[in-house]
């Protein structure tokens, strides 16, 4: 079904050198020429994709780690050192603790990241989670060459709600080049009925070759199968961390259970959506929130290290 989705990730040669700038003036705004059709090897057209960077906490080496914080449907942060603190000051002390450089993401077609000149209907096809998650593995092979980092400095995503799921299926998808994961409040099974899509896929397939479309049609299974496995997931992935406030209306749609160590999920007793991964209210943290998060540092130290 999806033969033609193939995205080309360049190699990269790195060297020991970290060429980080330093923050000037508090701005930290900055752009990422992406592809507007990564599936499409013919549609030359670009965008220009606006993250953010801070590296203070970073130790410049070898082992330092790479935190990106992947946004959903929202504009990040203004573009100064202080607000973005106050908008991701929970990767703070995770940067703290183990030295790393912090990178947000914006997601395409939200905030000052703009791929097509309108939202007609027509460029709109250009907004899937396909594209977003191929813009993320663009994105790091890129600045892996930018800032000459090391394959030893490896990458940990952070995303909550729908970017919760972005993140763990970036995991999924892109082993080589996302190391871990954090991933808040995710909707990761919800699922809607495509039953007359799937049957015309399989048509197309079969009027080209039977045996493609029995191969495809055995493949579903096979995963379908390992998926309900208790150690199915252990083939497809690891280091992944889920959490889930306890009442959070969300997590009917989330991983709730999970007996692995690799892939834990952290039940926040009376917390909401993605309460991980709010900032240090004025009335403090709760002591669930803080366990959590002591949970998360634990975990997070332990891949790191791997």
């Amino acid at each position: 079904m999806w033969c033609n989705l193939v995205v080309v990730l360049a190699a990269v040669s790195v060297t020991v050198a970290f060429p980080v700038e330093p923050l000037k003036g508090g701005e930290i705004d900055r752009w990422f020429v992406q592809k507007l059709d990564h599936f499409d090897l013919t549609n030359p057209k670009t965008w220009k994709q606006r993250y953010q960077v801070n590296g203070t906490w970073f130790k410049g080496s070898k082992s330092s780690p790479i935190m990106l914080y992947v946004e959903g449907e929202i504009t990040i942060g203004p573009k100064n050192e202080s607000v973005f603190l106050k908008h991701y000051g929970y990767l703070k002390k995770y940067a703290e603790e183990f030295g790393a450089i912090c990178f947000v993401l914006e997601h395409r077609y939200y905030g000052e990241s703009h791929p097509t000149e309108d939202l007609s209907v027509e460029n709109l096809r250009f907004l899937t989670t396909q594209q977003a998650l191929a813009d993320v593995a663009q994105f790091i092979v890129g600045m892996n060459k930018l800032y000459q980092f090391q394959p030893t400095n490896r990458w940990i995503l952070f995303g909550g709600s729908y970017a919760g799921s972005l993140v763990a299926w970036a995991r999924l998808k892109y082993p080589h080049l996302v190391h871990a994961a954090v991933s808040s409040s995710p909707a990761l099974i919800s699922t809607v009925g495509q039953r007359e899509y799937y049957e015309a896929v399989k048509e197309t397939l079969a009027s080209y070759n039977k045996s493609c479309a029995e191969n495809f049609h055995q493949g579903a299974l096979d995963i379908a199968s390992l998926l309900k496995e208790p150690k199915g997931a252990d083939i497809i992935s690891k280091k992944v961390v889920f959490t889930y406030g306890t009442v959070d209306p969300w997590q009917a749609f989330g991983i709730r259970n999970s007996s692995d160590p690799d892939m834990p999920v952290i039940k926040i007793e009376g917390e909401a959506h993605c309460s991980d991964m709010g900032d240090f209210p004025p009335g403090g943290l709760s002591e669930a929130v803080k366990t959590a998060r002591s949970q998360i540092m634990g975990l997070l130290g332990k891949w790191i290290s791997e």
